[in-house]
Order: structure tokens, then C-alpha cells, then sequence
């Protein structure tokens, strides 16, 4: 395990005591619609973005698509997650 910072540790902490779990695209899309970086030397897609989540919502979730067009100043893209509301 790599050493990790002030920061990576509270994320941990916060993840673990709100029950959430990571996500990523692995929805039925195309690889293009799939990966969150692209490598500047290999021109090779990367999926190294995620969403996190509550547990309880997990069954709400309908699905993860990169959005491509989004221009904001970095060589990843943004990660737009789709769910269910209901009324409770």
C-alpha cells in the first residue's frame, strides 16, 4: 500500500462511515462514452474517474456516461451519473 495523505484519510473515514461504495462506467456504452482520461503520448482511453454513492441508492442508479464535449481546462472528462428519484 502506497502512503497517503491528511486528505485521501478523511475521504476514507467519510466513505466508510456513510456507507458508500465507488462506481465507475461500466454501463453498456461505447468505449469512447466509457473512458474518463486520455493518455497525451499513447492517445489510449483510461477509466480512472468514479462516482461515489450511498449504498442505500444503489438500486436507483440507472447509469454513468462520460461527457465528452464538457471543456473544463484538464485532460479528463466529466462523469455524469443518472438515478431514479422516489417519493418517499
Amino acid at each position: 500500500i502506497r502512503k497517503v495523505n491528511n486528505n485521501a484519510m478523511l475521504w476514507l473515514q467519510m466513505f466508510s462511515e456513510q456507507e458508500s461504495i465507488v462506481r465507475n462506467t461500466f454501463f453498456h456504452h461505447k468505449m469512447k462514452h466509457k473512458t474518463t482520461c486520455i493518455l497525451s503520448i499513447s492517445k489510449q482511453g483510461n477509466m480512472i474517474d468514479f462516482v461515489l454513492t450511498r449504498k442505500a441508492d444503489l438500486q436507483d442508479l440507472c447509469g454513468f456516461r462520460v461527457l465528452r464535449g464538457a471543456d473544463c481546462d484538464t485532460d479528463h472528462k466529466v462523469v455524469r451519473a443518472k438515478f431514479k428519484f422516489r417519493v418517499r
